[in-house]
Order: structure tokens, then sequence, then C-alpha cells
């Protein structure tokens, strides 16, 4: 029998939470193969993105020893616009008279 390799799988399922799964497994094992066998999520009908030490992966890269898998939440919103609109209020409230927030 080949000696297991061992691994995390982390998932946040929510903003501030964080849920952890620490796994023993056999050589030639995928991420979502790692992902599954930690029951921290179902598979979903859209699959997640997937990162090993915040690197983005495929689902079917091969996990090494001590990798820290990471399954990505989609975003909320899309980051630019986001930025957009924060940038949009501020220098309205700078307009205003406001003091300008760091």
């Amino acid at each position: 029998m080949a000696d297991l390799i061992d691994v995390v799988v982390v998932w946040a399922p929510a903003v501030g939470l964080e849920e952890k799964a620490c796994l023993s497994v056999a050589p030639g094992t995928t991420i979502l193969q790692a992902v599954i066998a930690s029951k921290l999520m179902t598979p979903l009908a859209a699959e997640p993105r997937y990162g090993v030490w915040g690197k983005l992966s495929s689902s079917d890269t091969l996990v090494r020893a001590r990798d820290r898998i990471e399954i990505y939440r989609p975003l909320q919103a899309d980051p630019k616009l986001a930025r957009a609109r924060r940038a949009k209020k501020q220098k309205e409230r700078t307009q205003k008279g406001g003091v300008a927030e760091q």
C-alpha cells in the first residue's frame, strides 16, 4: 500500500466563517476528489473554483503533501464595479465638504 499524504481543505461558506478538514489521501488524488472526501460541501451544479495556497488550480490538479486546498465562493459583485462605486461615493462626499476617509 502506498504511503498517504496529508492535505488540508478549507472552505468559507460565508464572510467570517471558515471550515477546515485535514485529510490523508493517496498519491494521485485530484483536488476534486480531496474536496469530496473532505465532506465540507457537496459538488454544486456550477463547479466552484479551487486554489492551492492561493494559486488558482483546476479540479483535476493532483494534490501534493501538505497542500492547502481552497474552495472559492463566487464573487458577490464585480470587483472593478464595486471599486468604481466606492470611488464615486467618496468623491461625492468630498465635494459636499465632507472629510475624505482613508
